[in-house]
């Protein structure tokens, strides 16, 4: 059948391509990726997304060369250094292309700049696996008006970033955290003038709080356990008098309150709890675990609540038991249940019911171990919960190499992760499998979840099972004798050495090694 002229016409014109000029101001990376880059500053989202170092390189468009000339250094003639970029250990930062804010008038650009990463990287890497009012609203809407709370958030943006770099194989000489140090000098120095007023009103309080908060994950990320815990103390300590003065709840109290809980439950999990146990506030026992379906957030609150009790050795934990057992086991069955439906939701909401999975299950094994009573000592207990350990391990791998995509993968978290559920089945699960799995997770993928990374993590739990094992093969059940039943570890020094204190079942006598990185 004959065309017309005209649909033949109409024809070549929808098949012509659209010719529209070339992006020539992206990222090297995704250049050499052939990636389509939003040229973000100072990490376009694509880098972030993959963990691939964004670098920038300064080229000149031949169409303008004419008009402006090259100076000396591939620099534009006629331009200040300044406006346009800023060195920084090997680094090009460009500046914003949007003027700076009413609250960003006194910071100069390096500020700008960590500032705005913050809030397009960082904030969400922080809340994880789920949406967090704390990180994602609250800390944006303080940080125009109070500089104790713009400082501390611009260290932990320019924390990120470094983490990032190192994360892509950038060379630690490039990233050295003076800038962060000053940064939170800046917020220190500010907080100081608030908490040395006269009278601490509510809102005064609210953002000495979140500025704590936003310090201690910066010390936590920094690996400074000492100072970690110092501030982290003294923040319990003003939360336990904000909430008895301000009885009823706002959205803020809230936020401030779930916000310490995530960094309180990521202190715990590698620390004594002794240490900061005496000031930590009140976390009620869930009476009823929520309906996940209807607020996943929700739920997660009432995991970090019973983890946080349960690192405590909370003596409520013991005397509740059998209720908890109840409520956590049709919970199980609830988050089971939830599979199918959540595969409507967004990839987010799918990887946060994983992660409560995840948690749900080793909390199932500690509590079952821990409060049931049993004649076999308490290590081998443990030898009962091999199909725990070995779904544990699963549903860690599902949750770190899920590929179908299109939000970054949380590695730079203070809430719920996934390095101390590994950590727990490579300790106490003493099946060479799970073990060796455990370590390939934690080696593979590079993640920093509150003071431990996942290196530092692989290589305890490598050390420890040494211990343990000794002249062991993969076939033999560890021994009663030989097993270790509490481990304490601390980073060392700012070549991340670890010192490891551990005590083997039965014997009250604590033994000490150093790792070396």
């Amino acid at each position: 059948m004959n065309q017309s002229p005209q649909n033949d016409q109409a024809e070549k014109e929808r098949k012509m391509r659209a010719s529209r000029p070339k992006v020539r101001t992206g990222c090297a990376t995704c250049k050499s990726r052939h990636k389509k880059c939003d040229e973000g500053r100072p990490s376009c989202l694509m880098c972030i997304r993959v963990g691939r170092a964004c670098e920038y390189r300064e080229t000149v468009d031949r169409r303008r060369r004419h008009a402006g000339g090259v100076g000396l250094g591939g620099q534009m003639a006629g331009a200040t250094p300044a406006a346009n970029y800023h060195h920084r250990s090997g680094l090009i930062i460009l500046a914003p292309a949007v003027p700076a804010a009413a609250g960003q008038s006194s910071l100069d650009l390096e500020e700008r700049q960590y500032l705005d990463f913050f809030r397009k990287a960082t904030a969400a890497q922080c809340a994880g696996y789920f949406y967090d009012e704390f990180w994602q609203r609250l800390v944006h809407q303080v940080s125009e008006e109070q500089p104790a709370v713009r400082h501390a958030v611009i260290a932990l943006g320019s924390l990120n970033y470094r983490f990032l770099q190192l994360r892509s194989g950038a060379s630690n000489r490039a990233l050295q955290g003076t800038f962060t140090l000053q940064q939170c000098n800046k917020s220190i120095v500010c907080l100081r003038q608030i908490l040395q007023a006269s009278h601490l009103g509510r809102q005064s309080t609210e953002v000495a709080l979140i500025t704590c908060i936003l310090l201690v994950s910066t010390l936590l990320f920094q690996e400074d356990a000492q100072w970690a815990s110092h501030h982290l103390q003294a923040g319990l300590k003003l939360l336990k008098e904000y909430t008895s003065h301000n009885p009823h709840q706002s959205s803020v109290s809230i936020a401030i309150e779930r916000a310490f809980a995530g960094v309180h439950l990521s202190w715990l999990a590698f620390s004594t709890p002794e240490v900061i146990a005496d000031n930590s506030f009140p976390s009620p026992i869930p009476r009823r675990f929520p309906e996940i379906s209807n607020d996943i957030s929700t739920a997660n609150d009432f995991v970090v609540s019973l983890a946080r009790l349960v690192l405590l050795g909370s003596p409520r934990v013991a005397s509740e038991a059998d209720t908890l057992f109840s409520e956590l086991g049709a919970w199980r069955k609830q988050t089971k249940a939830s599979t199918i439906a959540f595969q409507q939701r967004s990839q987010r909401d799918r990887d946060a019911l994983v992660l409560l999975k995840l948690w749900s299950e080793v909390l199932y094994v500690i509590l079952s171990v821990e409060t049931q009573s049993s004649p076999e000592p308490r290590e081998i207990r443990y030898d009962a919960f091999l199909a725990h350990f070995q779904h544990s391990i699963e549903l860690a791998k599902r949750l770190l190499t899920t590929t179908s995509r299109l939000e970054p993968v949380p590695t730079f978290s203070v809430n719920l992760g996934v390095i101390a559920p590994l950590f727990f089945c490579g300790f106490k699960c003493r099946d060479w499998l799970v073990r060796q799995e455990a370590l390939l997770l934690l080696r593979r993928w590079r993640r920093q979840e509150g003071i431990w990374s996942s290196d530092a993590t692989a290589r305890l739990l490598t050390r420890v099972i040494g211990i343990e094992t000794g002249a062991f093969g993969p076939e033999d059940i560890i021994p009663m004798a030989a097993r270790i039943e509490s481990v304490h570890a601390e980073i060392t020094g700012s070549n991340s050495g670890l010192c490891l204190w551990y005590r083997r079942a039965g014997d009250e006598n604590w033994m000490t090694d150093k790792l070396d990185q």
